[in-house]
């Protein structure tokens, strides 16, 4: 979610930000560039470590006998969609702001209300039944649901494997959505 804070930082302190809006290149590939950067460092990277931490943590993660490369891709895919759309999100808002101090403020206005109306981390049982209404429309939830079902489940049954494509088919059209949206936005806003 802090991806949109290098667009303002290059743009305050001359980085490189000045030098690429000089060369003959799309104003939305600059953007790309840093919600490509965030998924990878802040989705991939972060999650790896955790997970490998967990799995050596005594009485830590144990991985259910039958863990295989589609279930790892499954796990890809959940973080990167869901980073990429949340990068780009902030990378659109960050698009329009100078001041750093308006960005992390509005971080932390949406990301502490996703983080506590999804079900990253309560289960839905657990939820009052209002919030658990609320939830299920996050796509934090439907990461985390994904990721959850095939970590903590044995072999993936079809309601299961059915629930984790509509989750996943419902992260890949909100990133498709935020593709549009950068493009839309950086084409129009980034300016020096």
């Amino acid at each position: 979610m802090f991806s949109g804070v290098n667009i303002i930082w290059d743009r305050r302190m001359g980085g490189p930000l000045s030098r690429f809006l000089s060369a003959p290149i799309r104003r939305s590939s600059i953007v790309f560039s840093k919600i490509i950067s965030g998924t990878v460092r802040g989705g991939l990277v972060q999650v790896a470590i955790l997970i490998i931490a967990a799995l050596l943590i005594p009485d830590g993660l144990v991985l259910r006998h039958g863990f295989t490369v589609v279930d790892a891709l499954i796990i890809a895919a959940a973080v990167v969609l869901v980073s990429f759309s949340f990068s780009s999100i902030f990378s659109i808002i960050a698009v329009r702001m100078t001041r750093m101090e308006t960005i992390f403020g509005i971080v932390n206005l949406v990301n502490l209300p996703l983080m506590f109306a999804s079900y990253a981390l309560f289960p839905p049982g657990l939820m009052a039944g209002w919030l658990s209404r609320v939830a299920q429309y996050n796509p934090v939830s439907w990461s985390a649901l994904s990721i959850r079902t095939v970590l903590l489940n044995g072999s993936l049954t079809g309601a299961q494997l059915s629930s984790v494509a509509h989750y996943l088919l419902y992260l890949t059209v909100l990133a498709i959505v935020m593709v549009l949206l950068t493009i839309f936005v950086s084409e129009r806003g980034i300016r020096e």
